[in-house]
């Protein structure tokens, strides 16, 4: 059980590290996407060319290129990021809590934490997706796509979203560990209940 405790301890000191940066991270994020809604795109780009990244793909382009719907296509991005690291930090603060159950000496006292773990990593997943997917679909149409690919060699040009679901697992497999945690908690609480 001291090993329990110890590990947990050093954990719980590290997550705080994690928290505070992640914390440091969206305070920025904030600050740059207010910046983007102020200053012009055109003072923000390179003179000589912008890239863009799309997927796998890279585009060189003039700056004069850039529509100003990209400044709208700029904030999203940046507000998803900060979505991102709300998430980040809710859950590095439930991890803290579930070690430090473990740190006081009551392990499986932290079935509901995982529980809610579960939950807030699958909200925060599928909100993920979605932004991810919006903000494709922002760069697709702010750019107009379609218009910079036709040279003739190029028959149509379509947007094609993915969503990854294997956060669906990562889902089940916390609130099975909760079930886990809750028998646990049960069994210990036999135990206390018999000495």
């Amino acid at each position: 059980m001291e090993k329990i405790r110890k590990t947990s301890s050093i954990l719980a000191r590290i997550l705080k590290i994690l928290r505070g940066i992640v914390l440091a991270a969206g305070c920025v994020l904030l600050v740059l996407s207010i910046f983007t809604l102020f200053v012009s795109l055109e003072r923000l780009a390179d003179p000589t060319n912008v890239t863009l990244h799309l997927g796998f793909v890279e585009l060189h382009v003039s700056p004069d290129f850039l529509p100003e719907t990209m400044r709208s296509t700029a904030f999203f991005i940046l507000f998803g990021g900060m979505i991102s690291l709300t998430g980040a930090w809710i859950i590095l603060g439930i991890l803290l809590k579930i070690f430090g159950t473990m740190e006081n000496g009551r392990p499986f006292s932290a079935a509901q934490s995982i529980r809610k773990l579960a939950w807030v990593y699958l909200i925060f997943s599928i909100v993920n997706e979605i932004i991810t997917s919006v903000t494709a679909a922002l760069q697709y149409t702010a750019l107009g796509i379609p218009n910079l690919l036709t040279g003739g060699n190029i028959v149509s040009c379509m947007l094609r979203t993915e969503f990854d679901l294997s956060f669906l697992a990562v889902f089940a497999v916390l609130l099975l560990l909760s079930y886990v945690f809750r028998y646990g908690e049960e069994l210990q609480n036999l135990e206390d209940e018999t000495l």
